[in-house]
């Protein structure tokens, strides 16, 4: 099982390699606008988060609202479906 500062080196790896973003803080909400990810871009994210983890991460969007799209609470989240998926 993965710590929630492993988790957080994947999205960030993630990001970094989908968007050459690496300025964005644990609690900036990755959907707003203004940061400027596209949502095509998660798709990519999410997959490589995916397959960095081993876990199918995308099922955090089954039970989570646009509050789960920020660096700490997608790491908290992924952190319970590791939890859930053992």
């Amino acid at each position: 099982m993965q710590t929630t500062d492993e988790i957080k080196v994947a999205i960030r790896f993630a990001l970094k390699e989908i968007t050459g973003r690496e300025d964005i803080g644990d609690d900036v909400v990755l959907v707003d606008p203004s940061i400027g990810i596209l949502p095509v871009n998660f798709l990519y994210i999410f997959d490589l988060v995916e397959r960095e983890l081993s876990l199918p991460v995308h099922r955090v969007l089954d039970s989570h609202t646009y509050d789960v799209m920020t660096i700490e609470n997608l790491s908290m989240a992924i952190l319970q479906l590791s939890i859930v998926d053992e």
